[in-house]
């Protein structure tokens, strides 16, 4: 019985972290069609999105690393 609920509870770990690094995938795909389409208040919008949603996820190297590109991002915009 203990093996089962150590298992459950690694599974269920395992797949937060999947949704978490799903969410961040999709998100970081949103950024990179608005940086396709050009709009600079958009684009630095959905940089904050992928910088919030790694902090959310509590990568802290990512969110690090999408916090410069967003403030990159919000100065191209005009927005800083």
């Amino acid at each position: 019985m203990k093996k089962l609920i150590y298992v459950v509870c690694i599974f269920l770990v395992a797949s937060c972290t999947s949704i978490e690094d799903q969410v961040a995938n999709e998100q970081i795909e949103s950024y990179n069609i608005a940086v396709k389409g050009g709009d600079p208040i958009e684009i630095a919008v959905e940089a904050d999105l992928v910088a919030e949603l790694f902090k959310q996820a509590g990568d802290e190297e990512n969110y690090l690393k999408w916090k410069e590109i967003a403030k990159q991002r919000n100065k191209e915009a005009g927005l800083e």
